[in-house]
């Protein structure tokens, strides 16, 4: 749903009709959330992902949504284990944004940075594991 855009980020959802404010609850600085903000725009976000390409070895500039697809495809493509890697990290990363997009949006609960970094190191850990079994 990711990588098609169907998530009901604020910008969908104000587009339904459905009331809601439309300030990025991460970066909190007047940004409309949508997908080209959420994911590497936004102070937040960018972070996250920029520190998890350089633990994992990789050094570039972050682009807009389509151009990170587009890396991404590209770099697991090969069967290699780095790749794989990369791979769980980037849907692991999806995944702990819109878990503290939620949190933050609907419990009021605003995590660290460095909880979520941790956060995906260990789901990426374990799911490593489960494939080395």
């Amino acid at each position: 749903m990711t990588l098609q855009r169907k998530l009901s980020i604020v910008d969908r959802v104000l587009k339904w009709g459905i009331q809601a404010d439309a300030n990025c609850v991460l970066c909190n600085i007047g940004h409309i959330e949508n997908f080209d903000h959420l994911f590497y725009a936004c102070p937040y976000s960018s972070y996250v992902w920029k520190a998890m390409l350089n633990w994992l070895g990789y050094h570039r500039q972050v682009g807009r949504w389509e151009y990170e697809i587009k890396w991404m495809i590209s770099m697991v493509k090969n069967s290699r284990p780095r790749a794989a890697i990369l791979g769980f990290y980037f849907a692991a990363f999806i995944y702990n944004i819109w878990i503290e997009i939620n949190n933050r949006r609907f419990n009021a609960k605003k995590g660290e940075t460095t909880q979520g970094l941790q956060e995906i190191a260990i789901q990426v850990h374990i799911e490593g594991q489960r494939h080395n079994n």
